[in-house]
This record gives C-alpha cells, sequence and structure tokens, in this order.
C-alpha cells in the first residue's frame, strides 16, 4: 500500500511539476494560459474578435471590442492602434461604413501627416455610396450576369467633394502612389467629372508604386488583441488578416470599364489617338495592381483591369465570356483548340490597333494576356496551398485536441472533489452504499435524462415526444418496482426525479462547457474556410477537416467534442462498475472510492498527455506563424516562390 501510495504521489508530482514547466517557459507560457482561458466560456477572447468581425455571431462580442478600444485609450500615440480602432470600434455599439469614415476623419486631425488614414477613409467609403454608377456599366454586361438597369442614384451634399479631398490629401503626402489618384478616379467618374478623372487616371498610370496602407490596419488589429488579451495564436491573426475589407477593387473595376466606354468613344469619332491612350493608362494600372498588390485578390483583380483596356476596341461589342471577372468564365486553350476569352480578346484589340496603325501598343498588350495566365495558375496553386489547408486543418486539430485534454482533466478533477465529499458519508465508509429505494431510483433518472436526447444540447433541441416518453416510461418502471412500503415507493419516485433533474442538468452544464470551450477555435476555422479558401475546391474528405470546418452540420462537432471529453471519465466509470459486480460491491461505493483515489492520477495523465502534444503545437504555430507574414508581404509572391514559379512583374 505504501509503494503503491509514493507512487501515485510520485505520479502527481510529475504532472504538476510538467503543467509548472509549460506555464513558466515563455515559448509555452501564452498557449497554455490562452487555450486554459477558453475553458471559462462566454470570456471575451481575442478568437471572439477574429471571428465577430466577419460577420459571425459570437458571445461578449461587444465586450471584446470594448476591452480592445479600452487599451487604445492607453496608447494614444501609437499611430497603427489608434486607426485599427478606429474602424473596429463605436460608442454606440453600431459600426457601419459611415462610422468608420467619421471615425478615420477625426484620426486625420491628430495624424494629419499620414497618408495612411486617407487611404484607409477613401477605402471605406467605397463600402458606401461612394461607387461609380453609370449608364456606361451596362455595356460590359454579359450573359453570364444579371440584367443591367440603371436607376439614379442621389448621392448626400457635400460626399463627393469630402471624398475627392481627402484623395488630393493623400496624394500629396505620397506623390509615387497610384493608389490616390486612381481611387480619387472614382469619386470624379461618380461625379461625372470624365476629363478629370481621366487626367487622374493618366497620373496613376504614370506612378512607379502600388501601396493601399490595409496592412497598417491589421498590424495595429494586432497590437491591439495582443495589448488587451496577451499573446494570441496564429489563428487569431489568420482570422484578423481574412477580415480585412477591400471594397475599392470592384470600384476600380468600374473605373477601368468607364474609361473604356469613353475611349470606345473617342474611337468611334475618329479620335483613336486619344482612345488608344486612355486604354494604354488603364492597362498600366492594372499591371501594377497585378504586380505589387499584396494580396493575391488585387492582383486578380488588377490583371483583370488590364484585360477592360482591351474590351471594346472602336465600339466593338464587348468579348463573351465576362473577362473582366476575376474568374475566367470563358473556355481554356486545352485539346478541343479553342482559344480563350483573353486570346480572342488579344486578337480583336491587335486587329483594331493594326487597322488604326498603332501596333506599337501591342507589346503591352501581350504582354498583360500572358502575364493574366500566370496570376490565374499560381491564384489555383494557392487553392491547393498546404498552408490554407492541411497545416491550418492540423493546427486547429492540436488546439482542439489540447483543449479538450485540459478540460477533461478539469471535469476529472470535479468529479473527484464531488466523490471525495460523498465518500464523507457514513454509509460510503462503511460500504454500505446508498438505500434501496435510492439505488432503485437515481439509476432510471439517469437513464431517462440521457435517453430523453439532453446530450444534442445547444445545437439540437430533443423532439418532445422522444423525452417524453423517456421520462415517463422510466418513472412507470420505477412505480412497478417492488417495494417495502408506499413510503419506499414514493421515496424511490423521488429519487428517480432527483436522479432525472440532476443528471439532465449536468449533461446540459458539461455539454454547455465542452463546446464553449472549443467554439472559438470553430468559428475561426468556419471563418477561414469561408474567406480566405472561399472558391477553392474542397479538400479531401478526412475526419479533421470534416469535424472542424463546419462542412456538415454543428450538431455533428458538438456530439463529438462532448463525447471526445467525457470518454475518459464514463470509460473509468465503467470499469468501475464492472469491478463493483465482479467483486460485489454496491456501484455507488465503488463509483465514490473509485473516482476519490484515481480523480488526481487520471487529471494527471491528461495533463502529461497534454504536454506531449504541446511541443508540435509550438512548432507549428511559429512556422505558419513566419509563412503567414511572408504571405502578408506579398501574397502571390509567397504562393509563386513556394511552387518555384516567379511572379509576374510590371511590364515596362
Amino acid at each position: 500500500m505504501e509503494t503503491r501510495n509514493r507512487f501515485r504521489l510520485q505520479f502527481i508530482g510529475i504532472a504538476l511539476g510538467v503543467l509548472a514547466a509549460l506555464m513558466i517557459w515563455p515559448g509555452t507560457r501564452w498557449l497554455v494560459r490562452s487555450q486554459a482561458s477558453y475553458l471559462i466560456p462566454d470570456q471575451a477572447t481575442a478568437s471572439s474578435w477574429s471571428a465577430g468581425v466577419t460577420g459571425l455571431k459570437v458571445p461578449r462580442f461587444k465586450e471584446t471590442v470594448r476591452a480592445m478600444h479600452n487599451y487604445a485609450l492607453t496608447r494614444p500615440e501609437d499611430f497603427t492602434i489608434q486607426l485599427a480602432d478606429a474602424v473596429t470600434y463605436s460608442p454606440s455599439g453600431d459600426l457601419n461604413y459611415t462610422q468608420k469614415v467619421a471615425n478615420l476623419r477625426e484620426l486625420a486631425t491628430r495624424f494629419p501627416d499620414r497618408a495612411a488614414v486617407y487611404a484607409n477613409i477613401l477605402r471605406f467609403s467605397t463600402q458606401g455610396p461612394v461607387m461609380v454608377h453609370r449608364r456606361e456599366d451596362g455595356l460590359f454586361v454579359s450573359r453570364y450576369d444579371r440584367p443591367f438597369t440603371f436607376t439614379p442614384r442621389a448621392v448626400e451634399p457635400g460626399l463627393l467633394e469630402a471624398y475627392d479631398r481627402d484623395a488630393a490629401e493623400g496624394e500629396r503626402l505620397d506623390p509615387d502612389n497610384a493608389f490616390f489618384p486612381l481611387m480619387r478616379a472614382i469619386g470624379l467618374l461618380r461625379a461625372e467629372r470624365d476629363s478629370e478623372a481621366l487626367a487622374a487616371l493618366h497620373r496613376a498610370a504614370q506612378k512607379p508604386l502600388w501601396q493601399e496602407y490595409y496592412e497598417d490596419e491589421v498590424d495595429g488589429e494586432m497590437k491591439l488583441q495582443t495589448g488587451a488579451f496577451g499573446r494570441t495564436g496564429v489563428l487569431d491573426r489568420v482570422g484578423i488578416y481574412s477580415a480585412v475589407l477591400l471594397p475599392q477593387y470592384a470600384q476600380l473595376r468600374s473605373v477601368a470599364r468607364i474609361s473604356v466606354a469613353l475611349a470606345a468613344k473617342d474611337e468611334q469619332s475618329g479620335r483613336a489617338d486619344k482612345g488608344i491612350a486612355i486604354r494604354e493608362d488603364v492597362m498600366r494600372v492594372g499591371g501594377l495592381i497585378r504586380a505589387e498588390s499584396h494580396t493575391l485578390i488585387g492582383s486578380l483583380v488588377g490583371s483583370a483591369v488590364a484585360l477592360i483596356g482591351m474590351q471594346c476596341p472602336g465600339g466593338a461589342p464587348m468579348m463573351e465570356g465576362d473577362p473582366h471577372k476575376i474568374a475566367d468564365r470563358g473556355k481554356q486553350s486545352g485539346s478541343s483548340g479553342e482559344k480563350s476569352v483573353p486570346e480572342r480578346l488579344l486578337e480583336q484589340y491587335d486587329e483594331f490597333l493594326q487597322r488604326t496603325g498603332h501596333m506599337e501598343q501591342s507589346a503591352r498588350a501581350h504582354g498583360e494576356v500572358v502575364a493574366n495566365a500566370e496570376v490565374k495558375e499560381i491564384a489555383h496553386l494557392n487553392q491547393r496551398s498546404d498552408l490554407w489547408g492541411p497545416a491550418l486543418q492540423h493546427l486547429c486539430m492540436c488546439w482542439w485536441t489540447e483543449i479538450v485534454l485540459l478540460n477533461g482533466a478539469v471535469w476529472t478533477l470535479a468529479i473527484g472533489a464531488f466523490a471525495a465529499l460523498c465518500y464523507r458519508s457514513r454509509r460510503m465508509r462503511s460500504g454500505q452504499g446508498l438505500p434501496k429505494w435510492a439505488s432503485r431510483g437515481l439509476p432510471f433518472g439517469a437513464a431517462a435524462a440521457v435517453l430523453s436526447g439532453a446530450t444534442a444540447y445547444p445545437a439540437g433541441v430533443p423532439a418532445t415526444s422522444l423525452w417524453l416518453t423517456s421520462v415517463l416510461l422510466f418513472a412507470a418502471v420505477v412505480a412497478a418496482l417492488p417495494a417495502a412500503s408506499a413510503i419506499d415507493r414514493l421515496r424511490s419516485l423521488g429519487a428517480y426525479l432527483i436522479g432525472l433533474a440532476g443528471t439532465g442538468g449536468l449533461i446540459l452544464l458539461f455539454a454547455w462547457q465542452s463546446t464553449a470551450a472549443v467554439d472559438p477555435i470553430h468559428r475561426i476555422v468556419m471563418m477561414i474556410n469561408g474567406t480566405l479558401t472561399e472558391g477553392a475546391q474542397s479538400p479531401e474528405p478526412n475526419v479533421p477537416t470534416w469535424l472542424l470546418s463546419g462542412i456538415n452540420s454543428d450538431l455533428l462537432f458538438h456530439l463529438v467534442t462532448v463525447a471526445a471529453t467525457a470518454c475518459v471519465p464514463l470509460l473509468v466509470g465503467t470499469a468501475f462498475i464492472i469491478i463493483s459486480r465482479v467483486n460485489r460491491v454496491p456501484v455507488s461505493v465503488a463509483l465514490v472510492r473509485g473516482f476519490r483515489g484515481c480523480a488526481v492520477p487520471i487529471a494527471g495523465a491528461l495533463i502529461l498527455a497534454y504536454a506531449v502534444s504541446m511541443p508540435m503545437t509550438v512548432r507549428q504555430e511559429a512556422d505558419i506563424d513566419q509563412r503567414v507574414g511572408e504571405s502578408m508581404r506579398h501574397e502571390g509572391k509567397y504562393i509563386a516562390a513556394s511552387a518555384g514559379r516567379e511572379w509576374p512583374g510590371r511590364i515596362p
């Protein structure tokens, strides 16, 4: 007995020592703290913000935003933190583009020399009424699109003027950046100041740089999360990256379309030189965005803009296949020998250039068509990228597994504490177990609670017929069992109700806490799958992807999580019941004695299993964090380099 107790104490000491080491070592301290915080449901966490900012419903989201805002108040001189706070916080809690723009304009008075403020004002303004809305858009509607109907839309007085001032100020502060004059063209075209808009487009085409400044928002939001909640995992940072809004891209395509429509009018009026010059500006700007944009979607938009520059030469009908969309819906060159839409578009444009005597402009068009094909191939590689596919899925599974192990250890200790409390009863210490009336009622009450469907909470509500039939059936069985007296029968029914209510409540509490603990991870994965990998081919079916990505219903995820968390206590409890039958000991005595003596060692074993998995998670965190950082600097170049390809640069 002494040897067994000594071994038990040593084992517990090892588990506690390992856990203490994980909490002390800087490389794992933040990870243990983050995962342990998930065990308390409905807490304001970095994960809640990362998921909630994309529109997913998460508990205590407003409290999370307020906590980050309170941290921002302590860093008034940090520009990126103040920028992030301006686009994520609203005193009323209702954050829309109007509030964001108002916050940013107030920020501009505090940081007047920061071009990033004006870039973000322009970006979020295009989320609202500042958008190109012209009849000419109808010229670019193909059979793949919904029918176009032009409806005049009024603009709030002074709005376009304020937008133009912001764009002009940004261009003054960052004169080499094509972003500001091109964004300025959006407002000018909306106001039908076409000559000024084309002049702004021409200035943009001469600029050497393309910088959208959304990275300052990302950097500030990461600082806010770290300041408010401590160091967070790479999943939260990926969530921030995927939540960035880029509404300006739709408007930049509209600028290209309207500019080409104006060019076609000039060409039809005999001013081919002027029309071709406008097309050249469109293709130059598109090529710059394609080559320099930090996001893959930006590069695809830039490539599409360049192709729009070749549309409708001389007023010809739009080439079917809708090449100004990000995805080329036309048939690609293949075994059938049919040419793709960009290739046919290039042939048509070359014929126009030859007819008007401007074949010297053909080289740029040819280069952009080749670059378009290369960018699309690289984008296709991203759909099968290890970073946004298996790597993140494996990291999510590591987090899920470790949280489940920690939670299982906590619940095992809770059961052990309850067993120790029950052992203080004289009947338990003497080995007599529960009274007969209690031993008849409590187990049936527990069985009725389990079979009533309560384990489906919170993802599903059990059918009324299911739980009502279960409750009444077991109540009838308890009432029909032989009893020494009517009082004993009533006591058995009372014990049944206690077992039913107690077990049902415990199941609901356990299911709610267990699923809430891992729900932030589940929501982040849903968000990543819905944004970063939108349009990608579905990965090969496997349990981790199927479980975490939300491909199936949340009910499956909740049930698997509850089962995984409860499996160790249930298996141990089943073993104690079997031992009690073999040794002819009352089941209640065996369960109380067993969990009282074994709960701590079992929890220690779960903690050791948690510690064993920790190094793998730390390595994956570091690896993915580095790769995500490289991707954020220039997503297209990162994907190309990962595949051993060269990213197509700007055409001189």
